[in-house]
């Protein structure tokens, strides 16, 4: 298995695993608290790990102080992507603006919050080889 792969398997079951939550809670017990967007959402911010955990190996494989420059670059972009994306869903007058704001950001600091997590368990092996 490649280095990318191995990065995108935790993702993507991840993202199947927040996709069926959503689903479950949305479709089957009809909460009132996930917008009907949540699948674009996890789409959208499922993309954009991908593209952050592959500017991250980039910076991996250049070593050096390059991971740090290529995942605060990655961070940054994503950050910006995701207030103009939100931005943009706000001017097309979308139904329950404050939900859908609300649950963008609870899916967006859960992609944050995994990503972060799966690179330290990523670098924990790589530091220990190079003591």
């Amino acid at each position: 298995m490649t280095g990318n792969s191995q990065r995108l398997t935790p993702l993507v079951i991840f993202t199947v695993i927040i996709a069926v939550i959503s689903f479950f809670l949305k479709e089957v017990l009809h909460v009132w608290f996930v917008h009907t967007t949540w699948m674009y959402l996890i789409l959208f911010l499922s993309l954009q790990a991908v593209v952050t955990l592959l500017i991250a190996s980039l910076g991996t494989r250049q070593g050096g102080n390059q991971l740090i420059l290529n995942y605060m670059l990655a961070v940054g972009l994503r950050f910006v992507l995701s207030v103009l994306v939100v931005y943009l869903v706000l001017k097309s007058n979308i139904g329950d603006t404050t939900l859908f704001v609300v649950n963008f950001f609870v899916l967006y600091f859960l992609y944050v919050a995994f990503e972060i997590y799966v690179l330290i368990t990523n670098l924990r092996p790589n530091s220990e080889k190079r003591i």
